[in-house]
C-alpha cells in the first residue's frame, strides 16, 4: 500500500451534503446555547436560595439580640434601688373617699 504524501485533497461535497453539515452545525450550536442558558438558570436559582438562607439567618440574628435586649433589660440598672429606704419609709396613706370627686369625674 502505498502511504499518501501531504494532506488528502479536500472531499467535494453535494449541495444537499452541505446542507446537512450546516443545519447539523447550527444544531450543536443551538444545543450548546441552551445548556450555557440552563447553567445560568441553575447558577442564579442558587444564588437567590443562598440569598434568602443569608437574610433568613440575618432575621434569626436580630430577633435573638432584640429578645436578648429585653431580657437583659431588667437586669441592668441605670441607678441601685435602695431597697431598705424605701422599706423604712412610712406607709403612705390611704385615699379618702369623696363622693363630690366622683361626681365631678362621672359629669366630665
Amino acid at each position: 500500500m502505498p502511504v499518501p504524501l501531504g494532506p488528502t485533497p479536500p472531499i467535494m461535497t453535494t449541495f444537499k451534503g452541505f446542507v446537512r453539515s450546516t443545519n447539523a452545525a447550527i444544531n450543536r450550536m443551538e444545543r450548546a446555547h441552551q445548556q450555557r442558558v440552563r447553567h445560568a438558570e441553575k447558577i442564579e436559582k442558587l444564588r437567590m436560595k443562598e440569598q434568602m438562607l443569608e437574610n433568613a439567618a440575618q432575621a434569626v440574628q436580630q430577633y435573638t439580640e432584640f429578645i436578648t435586649l429585653l431580657t437583659s433589660l431588667h437586669k441592668e440598672a441605670i441607678e441601685p434601688v435602695d431597697w431598705q429606704g424605701i422599706l423604712a419609709d412610712p406607709v403612705p396613706t390611704a385615699p379618702a373617699y369623696s363622693a363630690e370627686q366622683e361626681n365631678w369625674l362621672r359629669a366630665g
